[in-house]
């Protein structure tokens, strides 16, 4: 490693908030050059990594499922150490900068601390900066009932608007009027302006505050998580259909379902994702793409959804 500290910039924002597909454009723009990716992931498929693999950049890192919030120095503090003995024994080219994305259900607070505290990571990393994607089209709802959605908020030194598109300009001036009671107005800038800036990762304009303490902190989630299993056998088409009417049916209690799948009628694998009722277009990805969960989809849902609910949906 060098002497200067590299820094790690962490990716955070609630499920759906469009992360995997912010980190995706800047690597084809070439905005991650010498940039190691580390995807953290709930769910036994790594479906961000699969999206990201091969756009640019070094590999990403894909830690083991399981929210890293909760589980700080057994995932990344490992994972770091790991990196640090690949790179150098020369397995991994050089890079000049980290960045962690999180879970959607992430409160960044405790990596934080991590950060500034762990006598190892300090001697060789530092933080960088928290850009938190805020979904304008479920902002509001995620800000009301979910307590990771304000802490990702309060800890960013910038806050990045995504799914503009969904909605308009009354609902883009309420999210901002939220989230400006929550953090600096100044630093909240539309998805776009983001992917236009050379130097998105740069920290000129960058160095963050404490947040203010919150009257209500966050204690931990209250979400289920449940697998669903796909057979080969299914064609597309019956499993669209099945997911549009699950997220149709269960739409106020699923929170995320993402997932990689092969199907009978498809040379390749897809990814799926959907987020609050909303099914999106699936992502074709490339034959030799094999991982591990392939053929499991992961819902994240409120606390009290019954499992069979949602386990036997596909049966």
């Amino acid at each position: 490693m060098t002497s200067a500290p590299i820094p790690i910039h962490l990716v955070v924002g609630f499920l759906g908030a469009g992360k995997t597909t912010l980190l995706s454009e800047l690597l084809d723009r070439g905005r991650l050059d010498e940039t190691l990716l580390i995807i953290n992931e709930l769910g036994a498929a790594g479906v961000d990594q699969e999206v990201l693999r091969g756009r640019g950049g070094e590999v990403p890192v894909l830690l083991a499922g399981g929210c890293i919030c909760c589980s700080t120095e057994a995932e990344l503090g490992h994972t770091l150490r790991d990196i640090v003995a690949r790179r150098e024994s020369g397995s991994i080219p050089p890079f000049r900068r980290v960045v962690v994305e999180t879970t959607g259900v992430a409160d960044p607070g405790p990596l934080l601390r991590d950060l500034a505290t762990d006598s190892w990571l300090l001697s060789r990393f530092r933080l960088g900066s928290v850009t938190t994607l805020v979904d304008v089209s479920t902002a509001l709802e995620a800000l009301d009932d979910q307590p990771e959605a304000i802490q990702q908020v309060v800890h960013a030194d910038r806050l990045v608007l995504s799914k503009l598109d969904l909605v308009d300009t009354e609902r883009r001036a309420a999210v901002i009027a939220r989230l400006s009671g929550l953090a600096d107005s100044r630093r909240i800038i539309d998805r776009e302006v983001a992917l236009d800036d050379p130097g998105f990762f740069d920290e000129s304009e960058l160095r963050r505050t404490a947040p203010a303490p919150l009257a209500t902190p966050a204690t931990g989630h209250a979400l289920e998580v449940f697998e669903l299993d796909v057979s080969s056998e299914v064609s597309w088409r019956s499993l669209s259909a099945a997911l549009d009417e699950l997220m149709g049916r269960y739409g106020t209690w699923l929170l995320r379902l993402k997932g990689i799948v092969r199907v009978s009628d498809v040379d390749h694998p897809i990814a799926v994702h959907g987020v609050r009722g909303s099914f999106f277009p699936p992502v074709v990805l490339p034959s030799v793409s094999a991982p591990a969960g392939i053929g499991k989809l992961t819902v994240i849902a409120r606390h009290g959804l019954p499992g069979e609910a949602v386990t036997g949906w596909l049966s």
